[in-house]
């Protein structure tokens, strides 16, 4: 009888491995991980409004966009690493270049005077003064 009762438990065993293998091979569903994706950087405040693109092939994800700073690069980047079933991802967010700060115009008063003249007065140098 016990013998019974620990082949029928080792058979239950192995129909429940054979039946989790091909579920854990299967590929990711390339359209449930893109629609995760964007559902969490939708979710975040600083990355609402972005028209970030989300292409998913095979379980690889391609971020691309324009985004304000690294910090809104990093959550996206962490949110796609959080999703189950992402192999990879390739975070091609690009940062807007920071504007150049202006150079303050110089004073027209103070103007530089041309070569051999005296800044002060305005009339020639001796030759030989430096």
């Amino acid at each position: 009888m016990r013998t019974k009762v620990a082949a029928y438990l080792l058979l239950v065993l192995l129909v429940i491995i054979l039946g989790l293998g091909p579920a854990c091979t299967r590929p990711p569903d390339d359209a449930l991980l893109t629609g995760q994706i964007q559902s969490k950087l939708g979710q975040d405040s600083g990355l609402q409004g972005k028209p970030i693109t989300v292409q998913t092939s095979g379980g690889i994800v391609i971020l691309s966009c324009t985004v304000e700073n690294d910090a809104q690069r990093t959550a996206a980047a962490r949110y796609v690493s959080e999703v189950l079933g992402v192999k990879q991802d390739v975070n091609s967010l690009q940062m807007t270049p920071t504007p150049a700060l202006a150079v303050p115009a110089q004073n027209p008063t103070e103007q530089t005077p041309p070569p051999g003249q005296d800044s002060n007065s305005g009339r020639r140098k001796p030759e030989g003064a430096q």
